[in-house]
């Protein structure tokens, strides 16, 4: 015989198998729940009455980035959302910038001659390149970007007859981050700002001992990727965008980039009879913060001991390569369901957030020197370039469950855009779906009465004289909001006269409940309300 599952049964389990996963505190309620001002609320709240949020009035979901949640699921009898939820941000972290380029290294022994004078001997200088970000937290996390490489050249070095100046190609910057994905997939990050080795120089002799080399800015990560599905019974929260690239290293040091931005949080409505929202809901990424800034470039001190303080006395550096930004975080999830009736015409918003800007490239250094006796001698080097943008963040999803499709008025402005940034992060989806019940589950639900409903003690069961389904054992199971098994019996046939039988419940609290009816291999749910 062929088994019958309702569909709002179905639509129920998955949310309870959801909220199990959830690892979050659970709340109960006896009552009403009217929210009276601003608060801040995550968790999953099983409340036997209605609950309000007047138009005047935010919830604010506590965000993951300071300990909180990132979630808020409300399981009620009514729901009616006037105001405002606002879930920006709640969701999974972005990563951390990268570290800007700090070290200076050299295999002959003279670090010092970067800001200092050193010995007469020829030796090179490298610098370090600015670090990429680390990945943004969540399943669809925004990927890092590469480090910077570094920038190197040559000291200066005092000659007998002839100076000749030294000359350091700066480091470059960090890559950057990429956005977070959920609904829609991040955009890439972009490479960081490369460093220069570019100088013009008038009448200076450059010493030729070491090769003089810029950086090459690190890859943009790439874009974290969708998850969950369109239509099925999953929501889940953004993930983050990666953190913004380092600032490459030159006489000064780069500075840190910046955080990838948050994934959107969570919001999750259930109402078994109403659900109004004619508020706002929102849970949109959070954009992604600026790349570091490449360490501009300067002159030692002059270094030789000869009557003509030219130019050529000192080692030169030229401007750093700056880091690209980090990565917007996705859109995260809004889901709405009712088994009954819905009047959706407020607005839902799960958008991805941008990309950060990039890092300003470090600026170059310049001499002038004239003299009667020695002549006139000029040094410019070049700035570094900037850092570009990080990836925007994928777009959310929204996702309406109704089985009331023809009854409910589901018409609200609703976005779920990626952010934008170097590469954009694609849209999210938004999904309407419709879950009527099959002809033979109606018509096991119209030729099977429950009253009175509210009861007080009991609540007797009758079936149509035409119904034979009834034959056998029937078995009764009874759930609370988030579907634990508050008691069981079983209906022997015996037991059930004249098609009906009455089931004695006065042992459990007043509430909202589920009652699941089983019997020849067929399911049936109904919501029961006792109210003594």
């Amino acid at each position: 015989m062929k088994k019958i599952y309702s569909s709002s049964l179905f639509v129920f389990l998955s949310t309870f198998y959801q909220t199990l996963n959830a690892q979050c505190t659970t709340y109960t309620f006896n009552g009403n729940y009217t929210v009276s001002a601003n608060i801040y609320m995550s968790g999953t709240y099983s409340i036997n009455g209605s609950f309000i949020i007047p138009s005047s009035v935010t919830v604010y979901v506590d965000k993951k980035s300071t300990g909180g949640c990132g979630s808020l699921e409300i399981y009620a009898s009514t729901i009616k959302i006037f105001g405002n939820i606002n879930a920006d941000e709640a969701g999974n972290v972005g990563g951390n910038g990268g570290a800007g380029g700090n070290a200076v290294f050299s295999i002959t022994g003279h670090t010092a001659a970067l800001t200092s004078c050193d010995n007469n001997n020829s030796g090179v200088i490298v610098l370090e390149g600015g670090k990429g970000g680390t990945s943004g937290n969540g399943a669809g996390g925004g990927n890092a970007g590469g480090n910077g490489t570094n920038g190197s050249g040559t000291k200066q070095v005092c000659g007998s007859t002839s100076d000749q100046a030294g000359m350091i190609g700066s480091a470059s910057g960090g890559g950057g981050g990429a956005g977070g994905g959920y609904g829609g997939n991040g955009g890439n990050g972009s490479k960081g700002g490369d460093g220069t080795a570019s100088y013009t120089v008038t009448s200076v002799p450059i010493s030729t001992a070491y090769p003089i080399s810029g950086g090459t800015g690190g890859n943009g990560g790439t874009g974290g990727l969708s998850y969950g599905t369109i239509s099925g019974y999953d929501i889940d929260m953004g993930s983050g965008g990666a953190g913004g690239g380092g600032g490459g290293r030159s006489f000064y040091t780069g500075t840190s980039g910046n955080k990838g931005g948050n994934g959107g949080g969570k919001i999750k409505l259930v109402a078994s009879d109403t659900l109004i929202v004619s508020g706002l809901l929102t849970a949109n990424g959070g954009n992604g913060q600026n790349g570091g800034t490449g360490g501009d470039g300067n002159s030692t001190p002059k270094c030789c001991s000869d009557g003509c303080d030219d130019c050529g006395e000192s080692t030169f550096s030229c401007g750093a390569g700056g880091g690209s930004g980090g990565g917007g975080g996705s859109g995260g999830g809004i889901y709405l369901e009712c088994l009954n009736y819905m009047n959706i015409n407020g607005t839902l918003n799960a958008k991805g957030g941008n990309g950060g800007n990039g890092g300003n490239g470090g600026l170059g250094t310049s001499c002038a020197y004239s003299s009667f006796l020695c002549g006139s001698q000029s040094v410019t080097t070049d700035k570094g370039k900037n850092g570009g943008s990080g990836g925007g963040g994928g777009g959310g999803r929204i996702k309406i469950f109704t089985s009331q499709c023809n009854l409910s008025n589901i018409n609200p402005t609703y976005s779920i855009g990626g952010g934008m940034g170097f590469q954009s992060g694609s849209n999210g989806s938004y999904s309407v779906i419709c879950v009527p019940l099959s002809d033979e589950e109606l018509y096991l639900k119209n030729s099977v009465h429950l009253f009175p409903n509210p009861f007080q003690n009991s609540i007797t069961i009758q079936f149509d004289e035409n119904n034979n389904y009834q034959q056998g054992p029937i078995e009764i199971e009874i759930y609370n909001l988030l579907h634990q098994l508050i008691t069981k019996k079983v209906i022997q046939e015996n037991e059930i006269v004249n098609n009906r039988f009455e089931l004695d419940l006065s042992a459990i609290n007043n509430g909202y409940y589920l009652l699941l009816m089983k019997f020849n291999q067929h399911k049936i749910f109904y919501k029961i309300i006792k109210n003594d």
